[in-house]
């Protein structure tokens, strides 16, 4: 009877520890299930904030679209100066519902009298460079980053494609609202302990990276944008009872400056 319950208890998790497609499916499945509203309407007003201050514009990069909740920031009456936004989304379980949010923010800004153009690029960063070539290159006005850097497999690296993705102009943003590390102690050692478990169901999601941080070196770095103060995790805008601090903000191109909060 024992082996049978160990068996029970334990092989669900072996599943999910050796198969990404069963944890991408999860994922989904827990994301559609209400996570992802619930996350929009508590980060909604920040948001709406960030971008009006950003005033995106032109052609916009969005990576990690997920659903597509996001969209309706991102284009249409919300950000009428944007006339194209490319959604990148490597989860096939959330490619359904994006297209379908896809094709509903173009109906909406329609109806303003905007003319908008919403394409769903199916897999990662690097497979959207290598199909499209150089001629990707430079031809972003603004890039958006919603809860998105804490799952890529290689943050430098994803970085370092954005910069070369984004235009060189004073008027480029790179806009971000991004879980992050804690900076206190305590907070650290809880999110590390969680990590494991965490592994199984959060696509990848990373509970102590130092977003901010790495958002401002790379700028630096490349001369792709300017961020004169590295972002530190605030307090008005956390998950988890404060386990979950965050950073958000935009950054401008060179020869400007970026606005933090």
């Amino acid at each position: 009877a024992g082996v049978c319950v160990a068996v029970i208890v334990f092989a669900p998790l072996v599943w999910l520890k050796l198969s990404s497609k069963a944890r991408e499916r999860l994922f989904a499945y827990l994301w559609l299930s209400g996570s992802a509203e619930r996350m929009d309407r508590s980060t909604r007003t920040k948001k709406e904030l960030l971008l009006a201050d950003a005033s995106l514009h032109g052609r916009v990069l969005d990576l990690g679209s997920g659903e597509g909740v996001n969209l309706r920031y991102l284009c249409g009456k919300s950000a009428p100066e944007v006339n194209e936004v490319v959604c990148i989304e490597p989860n096939s379980s959330l490619l359904e519902h994006l297209r379908s949010a896809a094709a509903r923010a173009e109906r909406d800004a329609s109806n303003y009298g905007l003319d908008v153009r919403v394409t769903v690029f199916h897999g990662t960063l690097d497979d959207y460079e290598m199909q499209h070539g150089p001629a990707c290159a430079h031809s972003f006005d603004c890039v958006t980053l919603f809860f998105v850097l804490c799952s890529v497999p290689g943050l430098e690296d994803t970085l370092s494609s954005l910069s070369r993705l984004l235009r060189r102009s004073e008027c480029s943003r790179v806009v971000f609202m991004e879980h992050v590390g804690a900076s206190k102690a305590h907070i650290r050692f809880a999110q590390r302990a969680v990590q494991p478990v965490w592994d199984l169901i959060g696509a990848g999601c990373q509970l102590c990276r130092d977003t901010g941080s790495v958002l401002a070196r790379t700028g630096a770095e490349t001369g792709a944008w300017d961020m004169k103060d590295i972002p530190r995790p605030g307090h008005d805008l956390v998950f988890g009872g404060g386990l979950v601090p965050c950073v958000y903000g935009y950054a401008c191109g060179p020869e400007t400056h970026d606005s933090l909060r």
